[in-house]
């Protein structure tokens, strides 16, 4: 049973419920799409992703704080209007790597 663990040995168990709530989070058709947009767009305002995606503002504000929440995104004021980019890299990956699956599937 133990080689289960094998490369988490050393993970405490706070981290994995972290990681676990970050994969929850990045479970939602709405939420990859922003990430996207984001990653193709740059920095975009949460009017652009709402179009972009088709949800409501009110929605995708909500969508964002999710992921504002666990520092998956940043978040910069200009005037009136707030600008939403992805905050680590690490989240592309995970973003090339559903890519990939997604492929796989379509084959």
């Amino acid at each position: 049973m133990q080689e289960c663990f094998d490369g988490l040995e050393g993970v405490s168990p706070e981290m994995l419920r972290r990681l676990a709530d970050v994969l929850r989070t990045l479970a939602h058709p709405a939420r990859l799409r922003m990430l996207a947009c984001m990653e193709h767009h740059g920095p975009t305002a949460v009017r652009e992703l709402a179009g972009r995606v088709g949800v409501s503002q009110s929605t995708a504000s909500q969508h964002l704080n999710l992921l504002r929440r666990l520092q998956l995104i940043d978040s910069e004021r200009h005037g009136r209007r707030v600008c939403y980019s992805v905050a680590d890299g690490r989240v592309l990956a995970i973003l090339a790597c559903l890519r990939e699956q997604a492929q796989h599937y379509s084959d």
